[in-house]
């Protein structure tokens, strides 16, 4: 579906944005790209990508929801890929 190429087309974008402009490992982007995809596809799975429907509370009970899955560690490394790639979207324009 259109949701999920619009999520593949800007997970491609925040990990050039992670190479060029963080100078990022691999081994950091692997991760970052795999928890922004998943929480992309947590709020936009069945429709179209509009990032202007996130606000702080959606994104704070997304990540209470998820906390529950990881070690204390592991969910900050979890927590710190939402704000890359929050910095990437403001960094782009995509968001104030």
């Amino acid at each position: 579906p259109q949701a999920l190429s619009e999520i593949e087309d800007i997970i491609k974008q925040f990990d050039v944005y992670m190479i060029k402009v963080c100078g990022l490992s691999d081994k950091t982007r692997i991760y970052h790209r795999r928890h922004v995809r998943y929480f992309l596809d947590y709020f936009f799975h069945q429709r179209p990508m509009c990032l202007d429907t996130l606000t702080p509370k959606s994104v704070l009970q997304f990540c209470y929801r998820n906390i529950k899955h990881y070690k204390i560690r592991s969910f900050g490394v979890f927590v710190y890929s939402i704000r890359c790639f929050f910095k990437f979207l403001q960094f782009k324009g995509a968001i104030d």
